[in-house]
């Protein structure tokens, strides 16, 4: 009777250590969407305003160029963007 108990809790301990990163991811994943609705909670709607080249004086000529070339005149205004990553990160510095 005592080898079943202590195999009981044996099976218990494992099936916490098991549960435990799974449990964890499904926390910091609903916790991340969260954020993220928070985040986008506060950008404000700027899609009703337009591009226009006269916005670019004053600006270095790279930059000037590098506009004029992908964004057109009279272009609305992108009020956010969502991007999704998939790949991997480099970590190690050589």
């Amino acid at each position: 009777m005592a080898t079943k108990k202590r195999v009981r809790i044996g099976l218990t301990i494992i099936g916490i250590f098991l549960m435990a990163p799974i449990i964890g991811k499904i926390t910091l994943s609903i916790q991340f969407n969260n954020e993220v609705k928070e985040l986008f909670s506060h950008s404000k709607n700027i899609s009703n305003k337009t591009f226009s080249y006269r916005q670019l004086v004053g600006l270095p000529e790279p930059v000037k160029r590098y506009f004029k070339h992908v964004v057109k005149e009279g272009q609305p205004y992108i009020s956010y963007a969502r991007l999704k990553h998939d790949g991997q990160f480099r970590i190690r510095i050589q």
